[in-house]
C-alpha cells in the first residue's frame, strides 16, 4: 500500500458552539437566542448549563428548562442555583452568609431599581423581609411606596405615601455606636429635629416647634359656674369658662377630669381669649388635673378660655 501524505488526507469540519446556536457568538459572551434542545447535545447534559457566559451573566451550576433565553426579551420559566450569586466588581471586604454580591466603582448613583408602572388604587412597589415565622401576613419587615391611584384609610393607604413598617413585632430605629439620628424635611440643610448619643431629643429647624397635632386635642365649656367640674379626656385641650365677672386677686378652683392623667405627669396651662388678666395654674392627681386661676388685672365679665398640655413624666 502506497504512503498517504498527510496534506492527502480529507478535511473534516470540526463542530464549533456557533453549530449550535442562533445569532453571534465571540468572547464568551452571547447576545443572541440559545436553542436548549442543540445547546443539550453540546453539553451533553439535558438542559443544564454547567459553565458559561450569556449576555454577560454567569450561570454557574444553574438548571434553564423548557424556555429558550432570547436575548435581552427572553424570559425563565424555571431558574434554580446553588451557591453565591455575584455581579459587577463585587465588593471590596469580606463577610460571612452573603447570598448574593453585586458592586461597582462610579462617581454617580449605585442603584437597584424596582417599578410598579400600575396606577391601581391597590398597587404598590414593596421590599420585603421575614423571618422564620414569616407568612404572607406575619413576622416581616416592609418598605415600600403606594401608587399614585392608590386609595385607603391612614398614612399608609394614602397615595404615593412611601413606607417603613413591621408586622407583629417592634419596629427598631437606631445607631450602632454613639451616634445620632437625624430627621430632615423639605430638602432643608438644617435637620429638623436631632436625637442625640445621649438620647436628648432637640428641635432644631428655626421655624420649628414640639407640640400636639390637629386630631390630639378637644374642647369642653363650663356650666354653671366657673367652679364647676368638666371633663376631657384628651392629652390637650380647651375648657371655656363660665361667663362671669372676676375679682381681681379672688383665686377660684375647678377640675378637668381626665383619665390620661397620672401622679407623675406635668400639666402646662395658659389663659386666652380674655377681657381681663389672668394667671393659673395646675396641681395633678391620677386622672384629673386641678385648675387655680384669679384675675390681676380687670373685673370685667369675660368668658376665658384655658389651654392644658400633658407632658408624661417619670419617677423611675
Amino acid at each position: 500500500m502506497a504512503d498517504m501524505k498527510i496534506s492527502q488526507l480529507p478535511t473534516v469540519a470540526v463542530p464549533t458552539l456557533s453549530d449550535y446556536l442562533v445569532g453571534d457568538f465571540s468572547n464568551n459572551s452571547y447576545t443572541g437566542r440559545v436553542l436548549l434542545s442543540n445547546l443539550a447535545t453540546l453539553f451533553a447534559s439535558s438542559s443544564t448549563i454547567n459553565a458559561g457566559t450569556i449576555t454577560n451573566s454567569t450561570i454557574s451550576g444553574g438548571t434553564i428548562a423548557n424556555t429558550p433565553i432570547s436575548g435581552n426579551t427572553g424570559a425563565f420559566t424555571t431558574l434554580s442555583h446553588s451557591g453565591l450569586m455575584t455581579g459587577g466588581t463585587g465588593i471590596n471586604y469580606t463577610d460571612t452568609g452573603l447570598l448574593s454580591i453585586t458592586g461597582s466603582n462610579v462617581n454617580s448613583y449605585n442603584q437597584i431599581v424596582i417599578q410598579n408602572q400600575n396606577s391601581g388604587a391597590a398597587a404598590s412597589t414593596n421590599f420585603n423581609i421575614s423571618n422564620d415565622l414569616g407568612t404572607a401576613t406575619t413576622n416581616f419587615g416592609e418598605f415600600g411606596i403606594n401608587s399614585s391611584g392608590f386609595t385607603g384609610t391612614g398614612s399608609f393607604s394614602q397615595a404615593g405615601n412611601v413606607y417603613l413598617a413591621s408586622a407583629t413585632t417592634d419596629l427598631v430605629l437606631g445607631t450602632y455606636g454613639p451616634k445620632s439620628i437625624r430627621f430632615v424635611v423639605n430638602s432643608g440643610a438644617t435637620d429638623a429635629m436631632v436625637i442625640d448619643a445621649s438620647g436628648n431629643l432637640a428641635i432644631t429647624a428655626p421655624s420649628g416647634s414640639l407640640g400636639y397635632g390637629t386630631g390630639a386635642g378637644g374642647i369642653v365649656t363650663q356650666l354653671t359656674s366657673r367652679t364647676t367640674s368638666v371633663t376631657l379626656t384628651k392629652p390637650t385641650g380647651q375648657v371655656t369658662l363660665f361667663t362671669a365677672a372676676p375679682t381681681v386677686g379672688a383665686w377660684l378652683s375647678f377640675n378637668i377630669v381626665n383619665s390620661l392623667v397620672t401622679v407623675n405627669d406635668t400639666v402646662v396651662v395658659s389663659v386666652t381669649g380674655a377681657s381681663n388678666t389672668y394667671v393659673a395654674t395646675t396641681s395633678v392627681g391620677a386622672g384629673a388635673i386641678f385648675v387655680s386661676f384669679t384675675s390681676i388685672n380687670g373685673t370685667a365679665s369675660d368668658t376665658p378660655k384655658i389651654n392644658f398640655a400633658i407632658i408624661k413624666g417619670a419617677v423611675a
